[in-house]
């Protein structure tokens, strides 16, 4: 049963509902609203979004187990869907729903010879049950980054790529500052002004006509307090308020005209992980605490629905510990 969680006179109450499990425990997913025309009531003026999509991820952050599995969440029944697999088994896979379609954008494969392997596909799905399909692949293989649709851009924000010709482990990769951009019109990517700080395990959302990336880490520093934001119309990057706390492996999204952080991991080997909510006023460039998740929670997935945040899978309380399935809503 789902209750108020109230902390100190200047936390941002909120009430947290468990909801139908995931069909399996996964973390480093990226989770997107989408609107499928088949899933629900059909009527003459459809909602912009009526499911919420993950796709691939591992089943541990240790050991090399990944999947091509696709599902997705039906919030009005409460029930899961199966949707058609990735081609391939991914981790850190970028899934981002622009202009009508999904897209999944490069990621992590495995296999004998190569653990962490990176690269450079985009697929996109037009229904849940469509057959994905091949688009221009990224210039350079990525993952880890900051994913968007923002400004009839899909934007690639920072995350991690190769530092030379190997492409076989993490230690084969580098966290970066560039900021890739695809145009779905002209099928084609492009580089815009790159993000101040190089990093990856970043948390990014839109609030207004402004891009926010917070948090992550920065080759092997520990986990960051940055917190910088992207005008699309001057192509300029700024400085806001830095988080209260160092944090990598978080996820956030914006509900009520806030941007909501959830979870992640705090030290330099990020070994702490939270379950601690921050909510950021842009009016008033501060951040505040929120009603604290149920566990802690990190590589995990953040969509905003309707008057409402979901919270998806993730790695618990032990580090380097199982996935989880937990479904949860939050509420502010």
């Amino acid at each position: 049963m789902a209750a108020p969680c109230l902390a100190h006179p200047h936390t941002i109450p909120g009430i947290w509902t468990p909801l139908s499990p995931m069909p399996s425990a996964v973390l480093d997913i990226y989770a997107a609203p989408f609107f499928d025309r088949h899933v629900g009531a059909q009527t003459d003026k459809p909602k912009p979004f009526n499911v919420i999509v993950t796709a691939g991820g591992a089943s541990s952050h240790a050991r090399d187990e990944i999947t091509n599995q696709v599902n997705a969440y039906d919030p009005v029944a409460n029930l899961w869907l199966h949707a058609t697999p990735l081609p391939e088994a991914r981790r850190q896979l970028a899934l981002v729903a622009h202009n009508g379609f999904l897209y999944a954008i490069g990621g992590y494969s495995m296999s004998e010879e190569a653990s962490w392997r990176m690269q450079t596909n985009c697929w996109r799905l037009e229904t849940l049950n469509d057959v994905w399909r091949p688009m221009r692949p990224l210039d350079g293989p990525r993952a880890e980054g900051v994913c968007h649709s923002f400004d009839t851009l899909i934007h690639i924000i920072g995350g991690r790529a190769p530092f030379g010709s190997a492409n076989y482990s993490r230690r084969d990769h580098l966290d970066t500052d560039q900021h890739w951009a695809y145009d779905a019109r002209e099928n084609r990517w492009f580089q815009l002004a790159p993000m101040p700080t190089s990093r990856s395990s970043s948390a990014g959302a839109v609030l207004g006509k402004v891009l926010h990336v917070i948090g992550g880490r920065s080759n092997g520093s520990g986990a960051l307090t940055a917190h910088e934001t992207y005008d699309p119309l001057a192509d300029r990057w700024s400085t806001a308020a830095p988080l209260p706390e160092a944090l990598s492996g978080l996820t956030a999204s914006t509900l009520e005209g806030k941007i909501f952080i959830f979870g992640g991991a705090q030290s330099t080997d990020h070994s702490t992980i939270v379950s601690d909510v921050w909510a950021y006023d842009d009016n008033e460039d501060k951040w505040r605490p929120a009603a604290p998740m149920k566990q802690p929670r990190r590589y995990h997935a953040a969509v905003a629905l309707e008057k409402a945040i979901y919270l998806l899978g993730g790695e618990g309380r032990s580090i380097e510990g199982a996935a989880s399935n937990v479904l949860d809503r939050f509420e502010a």
